[in-house]
């Protein structure tokens, strides 16, 4: 089989035709297919391990969405785009599979993030026994296809567990929306004058007008 390929990747060649590219395949295989729950203070996890790519998870916080995220052991270098597909598993008898949607693949360990409605499709394909796969171009040079396989084996019993913790989660807590009140003026307290302070600008008034040399000193009851 080895020969045949390399004879037809020859007289391709030798036709000036492309050769056939070859497809990295990512999945975990039947007895290594395994999901983990993981139960935290204010959310739960449902994870997945993809031999020799990374993990996929899915992950929702109390009153929250759920959320769908794969990670990768090496960093995607650049933004790029992938297809979502429903594939049929082999080993069942009808086949085929469907597109679900063209989905961003975002740089960094975390190539592919979904949130809902999408994360829900997900779940419930794999809840149906079917296997979620992106499909997008290397990273090198575009050469080969990469299909990275969500395996549905032994999904059910951690989604049971999974459900189970969401329904143990608090109720989340009200936020509390705090709103800046414009600054209160201080009133202007305009007092009246009092008893005291008419009588003493009287009496000065008083001395004055009547032309006397002495100066005359008046304390008033309640002063000094």
């Amino acid at each position: 089989m080895h020969i045949l390929r390399h004879t037809i990747g020859i007289v391709l060649l030798a036709l000036g035709l492309p050769a056939m590219a070859s497809v990295q395949h990512y999945e975990a295989r039947y007895a290594k297919s395994a999901w983990e729950v993981s139960r935290h203070a204010e959310h739960c996890e449902v994870g997945h391990a993809i031999p020799r790519y990374g993990r996929a998870v899915f992950r929702q916080a109390a009153g929250g969405g759920l959320e769908f995220a794969v990670r990768s052991q090496q960093p995607a270098p650049a933004e790029g785009t992938a297809v979502l597909r429903s594939l049929t598993p082999p080993w069942k008898e009808s086949r085929g599979q469907v597109e679900l949607s063209e989905v961003l693949l975002a740089e960094g360990e975390t190539p592919f993030r979904l949130g809902s409605p999408l994360a829900l499709r997900v779940l419930y394909e794999l809840e149906a026994g079917r296997m979620p796969a992106f499909e997008y171009r290397d990273w090198a040079d575009g050469q080969n296809a990469v299909k990275v396989v969500i395996s549905p084996l032994n999904f059910l019993p951690a989604l049971a567990q999974f459900r189970e913790c969401l329904a143990q989660l608090p109720p989340p807590k009200p936020k509390i929306v705090q709103s800046e009140a414009p600054p209160r003026k201080s009133p202007i307290v305009t007092q009246a004058p009092s008893e005291k302070t008419e009588v003493k600008r009287k009496l000065k008034y008083r001395i004055l007008r009547g032309g006397q040399d002495e100066v005359l000193s008046i304390t008033l009851p309640g002063e000094g």
